[in-house]
């Protein structure tokens, strides 16, 4: 529906020059191909990540149209920390008797029924994509009071989630971004910034491995997790249960590393559990070869070669910190077919059409806030 009216209002014009939007057809294309002529070892499983991957990037291409302005960007951005606000304080009253069980917002049902309940990421990634554009916001000065007391409380949220990507996120978003990431200052500030990063990493690490109910809640995972990466015999369930699908998709890479077992077959391998692997980079390769995963990554490549040039501004350096914990965000979940990962991304395909920065675009030189998408 929103695709039809958005080519309605645009007169049909509701394509726009973006490196995500080429670079995400064409995996939609292989992909079709690739089930269509009988290379997936299981087609209903394939078909139903097909539809969904042809729903959402019908939903790129309306948010692309859409968003033509740095104005554009700042309302979604926007739209989503008072969305994230609300969908908290849901949580928070219908999932209180949870609330220090680490566990808050697993299976809730979603209001009015509607969907199912949300998955045990669902709400605290919200969180942490609110964070970081509240971070830009506190940057450029805008409602400064207001940002940090709403950072505050989506980290205390993400935090009683028990959620460790998510708490990856808010480090990203309130250390890395405005500390190392965001080119301000001479080379001495910056340094002493770095400095200032990673002795707050650091203490925040020892505070979750030593404070008992933070511990409890969360600092746990992290600590079966650093045991494993050192040892290989990973404790914690969570971990364990992640490096048996590592070496189930591994396997699986090993017998058809060129084209794949077919989309969303992971789930169908013996070790699966029943489920996508977690991991992006071996659920694309198991689902479809090599051929998706260095299309899905050129992307990511080619955004943050382009926003790091541009990190002196507040909006790059935002979506540049965006893009790198999606680097990261990758080795523990899937994301080619998320959609809450698909909003992150296309914030960045925005912002990189509107300065300009896609292949073949000429770089803006106006102001931002009037520059045409279609230049």
């Amino acid at each position: 529906m929103m695709f039809g009216m958005t080519l309605i209002l645009y007169k049909g014009r509701i394509l726009v020059k973006s490196d995500y939007l080429t670079l995400q057809g064409l995996i939609v294309l292989y992909f079709t191909f690739h089930t269509l002529f009988g290379l997936t070892s299981n087609r209903s499983l394939s078909y139903d990540y097909l539809i969904t991957m042809f729903v959402n990037l019908g939903a790129i291409v309306v948010i692309l149209r859409i968003l033509n302005t740095k104005h554009d960007v700042e309302l979604a951005m926007k739209s989503i920390v008072i969305t994230a606000l609300f969908a908290c304080l849901y949580i928070m009253i219908v999932d209180r008797s949870r609330l220090l069980s680490g566990e808050i917002g697993t299976y809730v049902s979603r209001p009015f029924n509607i969907g199912g309940g949300y998955s045990h990421n669902d709400i605290p990634w919200l969180a942490g994509l609110a964070t970081i554009c509240l971070s830009y916001f506190d940057l450029i000065g805008k409602k400064k009071k207001l940002c940090k007391i709403l950072k505050f409380f989506f980290t205390i949220f993400i935090v009683l989630s028990g959620a460790r990507k998510s708490l990856i996120f808010v480090l990203f978003s309130l250390i890395l971004y405005p500390y190392v990431i965001m080119k301000k200052g001479n080379s001495g500030k910056r340094a002493l910034r770095i400095i200032i990063a990673a002795v707050s990493l650091s203490l925040i690490i020892f505070v979750l491995l030593n404070n008992g109910f933070l511990y409890s809640v969360i600092g746990y995972r992290f600590e079966g997790l650093f045991q494993g990466l050192q040892t290989g015999n990973y404790v914690e369930s969570s971990a364990r249960t992640r490096s048996i699908m590592i070496m189930t998709a591994l396997n699986a890479i090993r017998q058809k590393p060129l084209l794949g077992n077919g989309l969303n077959t992971f789930r169908s391998l013996s070790g699966s559990f029943g489920t996508w692997s977690h991991i992006n980079y071996l659920e694309l390769w198991v689902s479809g070869g090599i051929i998706p995963v260095v299309l899905f990554y050129a992307y990511y490549i080619k955004s943050t070669v382009s926003l790091w040039k541009r990190r002196d501004d507040a909006l790059c350096a935002a979506m540049l910190s965006l893009i790198l914990f999606m680097y990261v965000h990758d080795m523990v979940s899937v994301s080619y077919i998320s959609r809450g990962a698909g909003l992150a991304l296309c914030l960045i395909a925005a912002t990189m059409k509107i300065y300009g920065l896609n292949s073949g675009s000429k770089r803006a030189t106006e102001k931002i806030g009037e520059y045409d998408a279609d230049a």
